[in-house]
């Protein structure tokens, strides 16, 4: 949060130090008699800009929404992992429950405040270690008991596919080219206010000012909710923390 408004205030000082130069550079009285074109082809200028904005913001949105569901799905297939795993014999089923618990404590702990950096092996190593637990498992000719592996071997593979779409969804971001057209459009759309010619110093920084402040505002929230699982806007881990703790009683 300090940062966004850091970057905010950065911005409005930048702002207001080249308004004071464009100002002394070239005086208002020079500019004024354009003001009434500049306003129409600002007003065409920042509608343009508004739409592709909103529309960075509704795809932003989106993919973390996205990344929200790949977390519920996984809980959820581990939790049937689970309750499958306790209806086996005590010798296969506690190993598969023993290992899954050591894996969610490990995406908690290890995987979660790292997974901007793609595949954390310490928790790697306890989803292979998982996979090979319930691999292992023989139903032998007990129908019961063959219905119940066969579940828990699609909910293995529900829970491995959810995982993939997690680690996926947070290396994912907004491309460079993206950003490149957006911080240049931020610019042009800002420093297009310097062409109008108002003899008061004071109202033309306040008019430049807002758009300022709204436009770099919403470019720090575009780019803190790219990453979905990390920032202001985040996924906390706060599902994988339920489940732990309701395995534990």
């Amino acid at each position: 949060m300090l940062t966004a408004v850091l970057i905010v205030l950065a911005a409005c000082a930048l702002v207001w130090a080249t308004l004071l130069l464009v100002q002394k550079m070239c005086p208002p009285i020079r500019r004024a008699p354009h003001n009434d074109v500049l306003g129409f082809v600002y007003a065409v200028v920042g509608v343009l800009y508004a739409m592709v904005l909103a529309f960075m913001v509704i795809v932003v949105w989106e993919n973390t929404g996205a990344a929200q569901q790949t977390v519920y799905s996984e809980t959820v297939a581990l939790r049937q992992i689970h309750d499958l795993a306790a209806a086996l014999p005590a010798g296969p089923g506690a190993k598969v429950i023993t290992e899954e618990r050591a894996y969610v404590d490990s995406v908690i702990t290890h995987e979660w405040p790292n997974l901007d950096h793609g595949v954390e092996p310490k928790t790697e190593e306890h989803a292979a270690k998982l996979r090979a637990a319930i691999l292992r498992i023989d139903p032998g000719n007990n129908p019961q008991q063959q219905t119940i592996y066969t579940h828990l071997l699609d909910r293995q593979h529900d829970w491995l596919q959810a995982r993939r779409e997690r680690i996926e969804r947070a290396e994912e971001g907004v491309k460079p080219a993206f950003w490149w057209f957006m911080v240049i459009g931020a610019v042009l759309t800002i420093g297009y206010i310097y062409f109008f010619g108002l003899t008061r110093t004071w109202p033309h920084l306040i008019i430049t000012l807002i758009p300022t402040i709204m436009i770099v505002g919403m470019l720090v929230l575009v780019w803190d909710a790219s990453k979905p699982f990390h920032g202001m806007i985040s996924i906390s881990p706060e599902p994988f923390k339920t489940m732990l703790t309701s395995w534990q009683y």
